[in-house]
């Protein structure tokens, strides 16, 4: 039974009569007793609201509907709809139950009178979030499925049954949480239920939209004048079923659009990303179907796809350098180790290197630097230009390839950068000759040009401001360019030195 506000209002009267003619300790005691009292029944008031889904009877097995129709109110759903303490009202007496046992309730408006009529039936609210705990904080579409029987013993004598046939109204009051629902100027039309033919038997549905602003509603059913026997009421929305495919994991309760198409985030599978590391997004229709969705989903970087949905880690020893489901775990290269499982690369051992955009490349040794041809002093031209010559190194290392770079340094740049100077690597024609390259200076002043060993393994940047990329690995040269008193030249190529080698060991060792 409702503990409604009168029957707390009537404790208060009652409390009032109560106080007179009483001692004080007694009037304290009584004040405790009643206080008491009223939060209980306030209490009760409150958590005796029903509110669907949520409230159905313990007893009541709960019935899927399928077809992606996710239940918001189902009446086989409860063993008590409009007898006392049931989950539904009415207006007056017309309404009433008419058979059916516990959870297949069945309730009749039958006043079979000539005069207008005016009857109305309530449900309890009903939320739009699912039992489930999702929020339903979007705009849907909820689907009121009436199965109903039409039983006025004659045309004739049901209000409405003369000509235009039996009908009935049902109206919807949208409210976000429980409120007083026999306020029927707050009900908007939502469709009506007609049927011309005695003892019909029919179901139907109607449909309407609430917005994103719209948390929930009440059902009102309106009899003017027939025989209206409601058999079952289903309320429902439609959402996306959960399932997976591939490595595609799709998810529960997806709420499906208003109308046409939308896109909802979906998940991958553990050990598995799309192509932007981000949640893929999956079409779905206006009735909860999935959109056929491409593979959206790759395993990992050490990490093979070998069954549905699973993405197994590659084993000690073995790496896996890409996102996809179709390359496998393989053995590391030679001179390299995976340092356990799941292993994305395999980085080089000590004393080898590789390209760091070439992880499948075994590792190599680094090339040392070029050996001086005759002179390593200051070079010092009256022109804008200098040639460079140099004498191949006596390691190579390995990879399948070897060349020159050459950066250059303006001292009087305060920026510590060196710049390569030739276009294109610098091939050696014959490794046991001296190589020589011809290159022009920007303006009078002095230089830093430094001549590094390169190979497959070491990709050296086009520009360097960190000398340990190229440590152990290059030949530098001093230059001056300009009118300069020679016999000055070696105290001021000294002086360069240690100058410069002072800023950029500087800067490698972060002083």
């Amino acid at each position: 039974i409702y503990c409604r506000k009168r029957s707390v209002d009537r404790v208060r009267v009652a409390t009032v009569v109560l106080y007179r003619g009483l001692t004080v300790e007694k009037t304290k005691m009584l004040k405790l007793f009643i206080t008491g009292l009223l939060l209980l029944l306030s209490h009760r008031a409150s958590a005796q609201v029903p509110q669907a889904p949520g409230d159905e009877s313990s007893s009541c097995t709960l019935q899927d509907l399928g077809d992606n129709k996710k239940v918001l109110l189902d009446s086989r759903h409860y063993d008590n709809l409009l007898q006392s303490g049931g989950v539904w009202d009415t207006n007056n007496g017309v309404w009433a139950y008419r058979l059916g046992g516990a959870c297949t309730r069945q309730v009749r408006a039958c006043s079979e009178s000539s005069e207008a009529q005016n009857n109305w039936m309530f449900t309890q609210h009903i939320s739009k979030a699912l039992a489930s705990g999702e929020t339903g904080g979007y705009a849907v579409n909820i689907s009121v499925e009436v199965q109903y029987r039409f039983s006025c013993s004659s045309t004739t004598v049901c209000a409405l049954g003369s000509g235009a046939g039996q009908m009935l109204g049902v109206y919807r009051y949208t409210v976000d949480t429980p409120q007083n629902q026999k306020n029927t100027a707050l009900y908007t039309l939502i469709g009506t239920i007609q049927d011309s033919s005695i003892l019909a038997g029919r179901k139907t549905t109607l449909m309407f939209t609430l917005s994103s602003s719209e948390g929930g509603f009440y059902l009102g059913f309106r009899d003017e004048g027939t025989c209206f026997q409601l058999e079952r009421l289903t309320v429902y929305r439609y959402t996306g079923e959960p399932q997976t495919i591939g490595l595609l994991m799709y998810p529960s309760d997806a709420p499906a659009p208003v109308s046409g198409t939308d896109f909802i985030p979906g998940t991958c599978a553990d050990n598995a990303a799309s192509f932007d590391f981000m949640d893929p997004l999956i079409q779905i229709s206006s009735t909860g179907e999935w959109g056929m969705n491409p593979d959206m989903c790759f395993c990992t970087p050490g990490f093979e796809y070998v069954a549905d949905p699973q993405c197994i880690a590659c084993s000690e020893g073995e790496f896996k350098a890409e996102l996809s489901n179709n390359d496998l775990c393989i053995p590391c290269p030679e001179n390299s180790m995976s340092g356990g499982v799941a292993a994305a690369v395999c980085p080089c051992k000590e004393g080898f290197i590789r390209s760091p955009d070439r992880p499948g490349d075994a590792c190599s040794r680094s090339p040392s630097a070029p050996n001086v041809a005759f002179n390593t002093g200051p070079v010092v031209t009256d022109n804008l230009e200098v040639t460079l010559c140099w004498l191949p190194p006596m390691e190579k290392g390995g990879g399948d390839s070897f060349f020159y770079n050459i950066y250059v340094h303006e001292v009087d740049n305060k920026q510590l950068l060196l710049t390569i100077v030739n276009e294109a690597p610098i091939e050696p024609e014959d490794t046991g000759n001296m190589i020589c390259y011809k290159t022009d200076l920007m303006r009078n002043g002095e230089y830093l040009f430094l001549v590094t060993s390169e190979n497959s393994a070491t990709s050296t940047p086009d520009d360097v401001t960190d000398l340990s990329k190229v440590d152990g690995r290059y030949l530098p040269f001093f230059v001056t360019a300009g009118a300069v008193e020679m016999a000055g030249a070696a105290e001021m190529a000294a002086a360069m030195v240690i100058t410069i080698f002072g800023v950029l060991m500087a800067a490698v060792l972060g002083m």
